[in-house]
């Protein structure tokens, strides 16, 4: 039989809090809930940017310096991240055997943001998906040799794959704001 925690509630990301306002990391697979006191808060905001800086590091050092050592270096740092990461829960207090509640999904977050909050994103988010594509336009001038270079082709899959998450950010972000009127 699995334990209880009263009043633990989903923030995202993996984190959850109880009623007295304590923060805990889940994991889900495992039924673990890690405690994370004050002074390890810091580094959980580190480590939950872990997937997000090694992004940061390959679309910089891809667009200024070479894509093949841009991967190698987002791979590395990722692997660097993910075993301090791991460390760093070692160190942490460990409850096992918990009732973990389901974590949040895009849109229920959007759900529990503020109209005009909802919409400022929106419009940062929207301004970023046309920011991406005015940046492939000037980057690549001559479309008819293109697919020959390797560097454009992951300006293309990169471009590619954020405007699709932009895209899905949007219509999740839209669908709440018609969904409130």
């Amino acid at each position: 039989m699995k334990s209880r925690i009263d009043g633990l509630e989903a923030k995202g990301g993996g984190i959850y809090e109880d009623k007295k306002g304590r923060t805990y990391v889940g994991d889900r697979k495992k039924g673990v809930l890690y405690v994370i006191d004050r002074d390890s808060r810091s580094k959980l905001y580190l480590f939950q940017q872990r997937y997000t800086i090694p992004l940061i590091i390959l679309l910089l050092a891809g667009f200024y310096y070479n894509w093949f050592a841009a991967i190698g270096l987002a791979i590395l740092s990722l692997l660097i991240l993910e075993f301090l990461y791991r460390r760093f829960l070692d160190t942490l207090t460990v409850y096992e055997n918990v009732e973990i509640p389901e974590s949040l999904t895009l849109k229920d977050r959007f759900e529990s943001i503020g109209t005009g909050k909802l919409l400022l994103m929106l419009g940062i988010c929207l301004l970023i998906g046309v920011l991406l594509v005015v940046n492939l336009l000037q980057m690549v001038t001559d479309w008819t040799t293109a697919f020959r270079d390797a560097n454009t082709i992951f300006l293309l899959l990169t471009t590619a794959a954020m405007e699709g998450y932009v895209l899905y950010f949007l219509i999740q972000g839209i669908g709440v704001l018609i969904h409130r009127k």
